[in-house]
């Protein structure tokens, strides 16, 4: 749902403001001012876009009061979904005065692609979101809160970090022979689209599942010009991160249930094209705030999937040339998940032993490939 913002924000004076709660305010006095952060050191990529340069602004509300905690105030009483520009950080309010509390809640980034559904009811406001298909526009949906602010005018800047609300999955590709390779595209299905979420009670997801034929997550690796083409993988060869910098799946925190025919994979392996699905032996779980990293090793008539790193998704980061790290800790078995199959050809033909290696395919679910 969306980005990560950062900034220093600079607070600055303006004549006179009414708040959107109706209490006039003095002339001349401070104006609320934002310091939005994310633990780690600045990266540039899709998930972890800290510079103002990438992070054009965030969502801000606030509840004010006079006894009480925020729980029991309207929540955005005193302002809601204030846009707030990251180069600027000036929100445009006036401090009310100490007689009041305030507490804040902010997304990042801004976008219309995120939906506030409180605005008269007590507490924290409760964001919509429905992950796009297209994987250059979801967006790392993250948000931060500064609760029982005392509202005397300062200088000073409110201080919101902020926290991955998704969860973030990269793939590579691994050619296990001497074969000539070429990933076109991949896929993710049956995985739950759409829910809210507060900072109380975490995510709600709707039942809705996606599938190829609604609501798809497709990663295409051709070009516009040629969508034939793909990312070609030597014999014997890791192929980095297929997902790059820029295409994760950033997905809803779920559990998939086990036989969820969750990952389709297009790609033509000497010469022959075919369409890989793939069922999970056992569930799979994704959770908030985890940078999962997941390799196909691919031979001429096999697929297997393993997950190779479980990681805290945090700024600063580099995934592109990280060393894999098996995971220590988490939800996923990586055994369950790491499991081998064989597979027939698109003729038909009776699936093989793969070659050139001693690994044994045992304990394992059947892959089902499609013209």
């Amino acid at each position: 749902m969306t980005l990560c913002l950062l900034a220093t924000i600079v607070a600055g004076c303006t004549d006179e403001v009414t708040g959107t709660g109706g209490t006039p305010y003095r002339d001349g006095g401070s104006t609320i001012a934002f310091h939005a952060g994310c633990p780690g050191t600045e990266a540039e990529t899709r998930g972890m876009q800290l510079t103002a340069a990438k992070t054009v602004s965030f969502g801000v509300s606030a509840s004010y009061y006079t006894s009480g905690t925020y729980a029991t105030a309207p929540c955005g009483s005193y302002f809601l979904n204030q846009q707030v520009l990251t180069a600027i950080g000036n929100s445009g309010q006036m401090w009310p005065g100490a007689e009041y509390t305030l507490s804040f809640f902010a997304y990042a980034p801004y976008s219309n692609l995120v939906g506030i559904v409180s605005g008269d009811d007590p507490g924290r406001p409760v964001y919509t979101y429905t992950v796009p298909t297209d994987i250059t526009s979801q967006i790392d949906f993250m948000t931060a809160e500064s609760l029982e602010v005392n509202g005397a005018e300062t200088t000073d800047p409110v201080v919101l970090s902020f926290s991955h609300r998704l969860a973030d999955i990269r793939f590579s590709v691994y050619n296990e022979g001497e074969n000539d390779m070429t990933v076109h595209s991949i896929a993710l299905h049956g995985l739950k689209y759409s829910g809210t979420y507060d900072d109380e009670n975490g995510w709600i997801l709707d039942s809705a599942v996606n599938s190829a034929s609604q609501h798809p997550f497709k990663l295409d690796l051709g070009s516009k010009s040629d969508p034939d083409d793909g990312v070609t993988v030597e014999p014997l060869q890791e192929s980095g991160e297929v997902t790059g910098t820029a295409d994760h799946f950033m997905m809803l925190p779920q559990t998939v249930a086990s036989g969820t025919q969750w990952l389709e994979i297009d790609a033509t392996i000497n010469g022959t094209r075919q369409l890989w699905h793939h069922a999970l032996p056992s569930g799979l779980t994704l959770s908030m705030g985890q940078s999962y990293g997941i390799r196909l090793r691919m031979g001429y008539n096999h697929i297997g999937v393993e997950i190779i790193s479980i990681e805290d998704w945090t700024f600063g980061a580099d995934y592109s040339s990280a060393t894999p790290r098996e995971r220590t800790e988490g939800n996923i078995d990586t055994e369950d998940i790491g499991n081998w199959s064989q597979q027939s050809d698109e003729s038909g033909a009776t699936p093989r032993q793969r070659e050139g290696s001693d690994q044994q395919a045992t304990g394992i679910e059947d892959w089902t490939a499609q013209e």
